[in-house]
């Protein structure tokens, strides 16, 4: 499980050597095929005499038989007791070798270690040489590391941070945000957001750092901070200054740094800069005095070969750890890792090479990473600006194989998954930079951006073609599920009759509003209510005056001006057309419905609107300047209870007394909330070109236990009752236009029943609402503990310095 996907060199080599049919018969079930004795052919000398002499010379060669079988046990014997020794020698002298580390193939050419590595595949201490030869050759081209702490894990760097962090006592890590999955290697991981240039925000890190230990004294025996330089995935190289000042707080502080190099001078530019290694700028650290020896000991190095050496899937690792007990704790698990024997071969030859041969395949690979980014950037370079229309640019990685796509105008609403999984339906495959986020910064900095890659074996020809058509295609499905998902500005035009009484109703509503101010500075009832201990009540009514009930009433300006524009022009249509588009629109209010085409509006609805307890605003205070609004449109005069209700209820809003609601009034809040969202379908469909998709659905979201049994059912019959009144006030003023309407006589009767009838329904409800109330009081008085408590009882039980009661019952 912790080797990751399979190695790639292992199966390729499987495969070389079934090609090469290598396999010998054991020599155990070899055909045996039965010898006879030739007879002696001698000389013929006739009678008897002629069978003397053959007779003779078999008598000698059985008597010389014996002889050389004697001799030969003998000597066969001596050659086993000389082989004994032998096998006794080398045994001591593989023991004596064992505790040192040097390459024991250095004089052979490479054609015959891989002769030898055919042969010797299945032994297990011919392996464990070619891990020892290639432990020297690794420590010989990178010298700051000690072959002797150095273990080969045969995994990615992922196996052995895994094996670090749940099996060798360095359970918890801190990294910088957008960091490759540490969570799969660690029990617990702690981010910190990067820099606004995404470098490292060392002030932040040490910050969280102190906040952890501060909370827990013991965390740097378990807790480590690790780092990735070059970084995966945002492809930065961070400032040298900043990785010394963190080491060197770190290591000073007794805690353990891990050195995530699975980048090593992979920088994309014609040049081969050396980026100094944690263990290397911790040495440096330890001759200037800064840190001790033991404390330069706390660095752990996970040096993986794949992404560093251009063989990705050989998944191969060294690790170097000097601090001993960790040293044998991860070295002991190793041992039971079966290791990647190909991968260990492959690296083998490469680091037997000289240094400057190493380095000129380092620098080469450098180059070629230069090349393919400087690709990347003509192709968005050469993309016309109407074929960009949503501003994709290149950021090239100053590091690692990484370079960021941004959308610099990304749609509000949009998510780069959305737009990963089209391209992945298409054979392209990039993982959003927020993929990586764990903090609310590293969201806010990965929300526009794709992580890309410089792998693969596509030259920088290729990849200008490829990438156009990338940034062709990205456009495209930013603009498809822009217009799929996201908000429109719909462009409305309301005809000149519509506004016909703006100006009237302007003048009504700015005398509405004055009275409304003249009610709240002389009303007695007003000051009580403002006579807040220890607030200053004259600065609570300037402020009330002055700004909150003069922008309260701005909202209802613009709804008058909005909703009487609706109505005219509902009245204009019913009056023209010969009666056409009245008919129509009667025609589809009547409509009898049925489930099935229910059902499939429903799958198509684009959102569902949820009912919550929680307020901003006064539902109250709504309902009251609803009223003046209705008022003003059907032309009736505003009286001074109206005036004195809405004065009440503003205020109230005001200081917080009516902004809270109950479970009867959440009926009340989702009847304004339909008649918000019927007004906005009319609006869109009288003055645009567009017809908004109807409503269709509440969802509730009530906390659970705080709300009570039937309420769901409350608000739907509160819903089903005001469509049944609206459709029978409909039917009401066609009866009083067109007396002659033929109605059946019982509809007629319910219609006429149906107040009683609804405000009977409404009791009932208010009834089941009061017992369960009346229930719940009855069950917390039986229980043996009192749910009543303090706001420091609650903290208490939060911080468990008490027990909760529910939890011991």
């Amino acid at each position: 499980n912790l080797k990751g996907t399979p190695s790639a060199s292992e199966a390729e080599f499987l495969d070389f050597l079934l090609a090469q049919d290598l396999a010998e018969l054991p020599s155990d079930i070899s055909t045996q095929v039965p010898q006879t004795k030739p007879s002696f052919e001698g000389l013929d000398f006739g009678g008897t005499a002629e069978t003397v002499l053959p007779e003779l010379a078999e008598r000698i060669e059985r008597h010389l038989g014996r002889l050389v079988e004697e001799r030969a046990q003998v000597l066969a014997h001596s050659l086993t007791v000389l082989e004994e020794k032998s096998v006794v020698i080398a045994n001591r002298v593989r023991g004596a070798w064992k505790g040192y580390i040097f390459d024991e193939f250095a004089e052979l050419k490479a054609d015959q270690v891989l002769d030898q590595f055919i042969e010797n595949v299945h032994r297990p201490e011919w392996l464990q040489t070619l891990q020892r030869s290639f432990l020297s050759a690794f420590t010989k081209q990178q010298p700051h590391y000690i072959p002797e702490a150095c273990t080969v894990v045969s995994g990615s760097s992922r196996t052995a941070l895994s094996i670090l962090g749940l099996h060798c006592g360095i359970s918890e890590v801190l990294i910088p945000d957008l960091s490759w999955s540490y969570e799969q290697c660690f029990k617990k991981t702690y981010a910190v957001p990067l820099s606004t240039s995404l470098g490292l925000d060392v002030d932040a890190i040490i910050e969280k750092i102190e906040q952890i230990c501060q909370h827990d004294p013991s965390w740097p025996q378990r807790g480590a901070v690790a780092v990735n330089n070059p970084h995966n995935a945002t492809g930065r190289v961070f400032d040298e200054a900043d990785i010394r000042r963190l080491i060197k707080y770190c290591l000073q502080n007794n805690l353990y740094v891990i050195d995530d190099l699975s980048y090593q001078n992979v920088v994309p530019v014609r040049d081969f800069p050396e980026i100094k290694t944690i263990r290397q700028i911790a040495s440096e650290l330890h001759r200037q005095g800064i840190i001790t020896e033991t404390q330069a000991d706390r660095v752990i190095t996970v040096h993986s070969m794949s992404k560093t050496d251009s063989f990705a899937g050989a998944r191969l690792t060294v690790v170097e750890i000097r601090d001993q007990q960790v040293h044998q704790r991860l070295e002991a698990l190793n041992s039971q890792i079966q290791p990647n024997i190909t991968a260990i071969f492959l690296s083998y030859l490469f680091y037997r090479n000289t240094n400057q041969t190493t380095r000129a395949y380092w620098h080469l690979r450098n180059s070629i990473l230069y090349e393919r980014t400087q690709a990347l950037l003509r192709a968005v370079k050469n993309l016309p600006s109407d074929r960009n229309p949503f501003g994709l640019e290149i950021i090239p990685p100053t590091g690692s194989l990484y370079p960021l796509l941004r959308v610099e105008h990304l749609p509000a609403g949009l998510s780069l998954d959305w737009l990963a999984s089209s391209l992945a339906r298409g054979g392209i495959g990039m993982l959003p930079l927020a993929t990586f986020a764990r903090t609310e910064k590293g969201f806010e900095t990965g929300r526009k951006t794709f992580r890309l890659t410089l792998g693969g074996i596509d030259n920088a020809d290729v990849l200008v073609g490829k990438t156009r058509r990338l940034l062709i295609d990205l456009n495209r499905l930013i603009a498809e599920e822009d217009a799929r998902y996201n908000r429109k500005q719909v462009s409305f035009g309301v005809p000149e009759r519509s506004r016909v009484r703006s100006s009237e109703l302007l003048q009504a509503w700015d005398a509405f509003g004055k009275q409304v101010i003249q009610n709240c500075e002389t009303s007695q009832a007003s000051r009580r209510l403002l006579a807040l201990h220890p607030v200053d009540s004259k600065q609570l009514l300037h402020e009330l005056i002055r700004s909150h009930i003069p922008e309260r009433l701005d909202v209802f300006r613009n709804r008058l001006l909005d909703r009487v524009a609706i109505h005219d022009e509902l009245m204009w249509r019913a009056m023209n057309e010969n009666g056409r588009w009245l008919a129509e629109r009667l025609e589809r209010e009547f409509m009898k419905d049925s489930l099935q085409q229910r059902q499939e509006q429903f799958k198509l609805r684009l959102y569902d609107r949820t009912v919550h307890p929680t307020q901003a605003y006064s539902l109250q205070a709504e309902m009251a300047l609803n009223s003046i609004v209705e008022t003003l449109i059907t032309r009736k005069p505003i009286t001074t209870a109206l005036i004195e209700k809405a004065a009440q209820e503003l205020i109230k809003e005001y200081i917080g007394l009516n902004v809270t609601i109950n479970s009867q009034q959440e009926a009340d809040e989702i009847l304004l909330d339909l008649n918000t969202l019927i007004t906005g379908e009319e609006f869109a469909e009288l003055f645009s070109d567009m017809t908004l998709t109807p409503f269709l659905s509440f969802w509730s979201d009530w906390d659970g236990s705080s709300r009570p049994s039937g309420q769901g059912q409350r608000l739907v019959a509160a819903v089903v009752m005001e469509n049944v009144r609206r459709m029978n006030r409909v039917l009401s003023i066609l009866r009083q236009v067109a007396p002659t309407i033929s109605v059946k006589p019982e509809l007629k009767s319910e219609l006429d029943m149906l107040p009683q009838h609804n405000q009977r329904f409404t009791s009932l409800l208010n009834e089941i609402t009061t017992l369960t109330h009346q229930l719940e009081q009855r069950y917390r008085g039986i229980l043996p503990f009192s749910v009543e408590t303090t706001s420091v009882q609650r903290l208490a039980t939060r911080l468990h310095l008490r027990r909760d009661p529910a939890r011991v019952l």
